[in-house]
């Protein structure tokens, strides 16, 4: 048969590491998918993040940039929105 699924995920502010003072933004991610299952076949189209959401998801301050190095907040994000087809045959 025909399915559809919702996910909504919320991460609160957190630190990035127990070593130091900076703290993540919060966020909501939301994540689509819908298929059809016929015999032991299933196929499923599927977005994540669909707002394209951007996060942080890891941050530190360090100095990298010649010539006197000043500690800067450097930031690594989570993926952008992706989109996909999956196909499942179960035997």
């Amino acid at each position: 048969g025909l399915f559809a699924r919702t996910n909504l995920t919320y991460k609160d502010n957190y630190y990035f590491s127990d070593s130091h003072n900076q703290i993540s933004n919060s966020y909501f991610l939301i994540n689509l998918s819908f298929g059809k299952t016929i015999n032991a076949a299933t196929i499923t189209f599927w977005a994540r993040n669909i707002f394209d959401k951007r996060y942080a998801i890891r941050g530190f301050y360090f100095g990298l940039i010649p010539p006197d190095y000043p500690d800067e907040l450097w930031l690594s994000y989570g993926d952008p929105r992706q989109i996909g087809l999956t196909f499942d045959y179960k035997l």
